[in-house]
């Protein structure tokens, strides 16, 4: 079954901005939707992979009435399919609540889904007894960032770490990257202080903000039904 990226299921979030491509992630996570699968594609060949999935997992295409009715049938599989698109290329995950024995999925609760260099744990808050599901900077990403900041410290470089603490100030504000982001700014403290620059003033770090709800929206570059997608993800987005 051929699909525009209007008449997608709704099962599939199509989305611009990482964080809601990671917020519906954690949606279909905490409904239970555990194993998954994922990858990055071009941009030119999206759609064809989009309906090669949408042909092989018909639950994709079911609408949110239709979903919440077959649940009940034994033997249905409950899906769905979040792509982030970027300039050039799409990183898309698929989750289910169970896994399709022709292909290799993942449980994510022992192998972390990713997306968009992170990955989705389950974290325990302070004050609650059970985890739940967020986001959190992938281990060689937290690497590279904070070789960056010591070689930026050590070095005396203003202009990258400042670029580093700018570039901080974006990060989607889930639990786990709030965590990762704390700790990085203890890293950067002792750094200034062991470089021997203690008596100069060091960059504040900031503060990383809660991340409210953020829309699935995805206006394609080309094709005259753009606007109708908006639309019509916006649609998707209030009955949620």
């Amino acid at each position: 079954m051929q699909t525009s990226g209007a008449e997608v299921g709704n099962q599939i979030r199509e989305c611009q901005s990482p964080a809601a491509a990671m917020q519906r992630g954690l949606d279909a996570l905490r409904a239970g939707l555990v194993w998954w699968v994922g990858g990055i594609v071009p941009e030119q060949k999206w759609r064809a992979v989009r309906a090669k999935l949408v042909t092989k997992y018909a639950a994709l295409a079911l609408t949110r009435q239709q979903a919440w009715r077959a649940r009940k049938n034994r033997g249905h599989v409950a899906m769905r399919l979040v792509a982030l698109h970027s300039c050039e290329s799409v990183d898309f995950l698929l989750l289910a609540e169970a896994a399709d024995p022709t292909e290799r999925w993942s449980d994510g609760r022992r192998e972390p889904p990713r997306l968009w260099g992170c990955e989705a744990v389950r974290q325990t808050r302070p004050g609650s007894e059970s985890p739940v599901w967020t986001w959190r900077f992938a281990k060689g990403r937290v690497r590279d960032i904070e070789t960056n900041i010591k070689s930026a410290v050590r070095q005396g470089r203003q202009t990258p770490l400042a670029e580093i603490i700018d570039s901080s100030k974006r990060w989607p504000g889930f639990s786990g990257i709030r965590r990762q982001h704390r700790q990085l700014g203890r890293l950067l403290s002792a750094e200034w202080k062991r470089s021997g620059q203690s008596l100069a003033e060091m960059p504040a770090w900031p503060r990383l903000r809660y991340l409210q709800r953020i829309p699935t929206e995805y206006r394609p570059r080309l094709g005259p039904k753009s606007s109708t997608v908006l639309r019509e993800s916006k649609i998707r987005e209030k009955s949620e």
